[in-house]
């Protein structure tokens, strides 16, 4: 009889951990599916054609690739005016560096 107590308080902890770990795998499961099913896609930024430009080595960028304070990225046109417009622009600073 005590073989039996010590065994079934033995095997009591690991088999609770896998019921555990087991149970909280099917949760984080079920929680990854309901936030994907509610989370919209981003939609894409309404932005001219003409406002990218392909530069070898960089990619496309965003916005006057002349400008100083350019990102250099796809996402975001510069420091100081994120969203734009750059034409007009009382910031715009001829670049030192040429990226043609």
């Amino acid at each position: 009889m005590d073989a039996v107590l010590v065994l079934f308080l033995g095997l009591t902890p690991p088999l609770m951990s896998l019921w555990l770990l087991h149970h909280l795998e099917t949760h984080a499961q079920e929680r990854l599916r309901q936030t994907s099913q509610a989370v919209r896609p981003l939609s894409k930024p309404s932005r001219m054609v003409g406002d990218l430009h392909y530069i070898d080595g960089y990619g496309y960028v965003l916005g006057e690739v002349r400008c100083r304070y350019n990102a250099r990225s796809v996402h975001l046109r510069c420091a100081v005016m994120p969203t734009g417009p750059c034409a007009g622009c009382p910031h715009f600073q001829e670049s030192l560096e040429s990226l043609n």
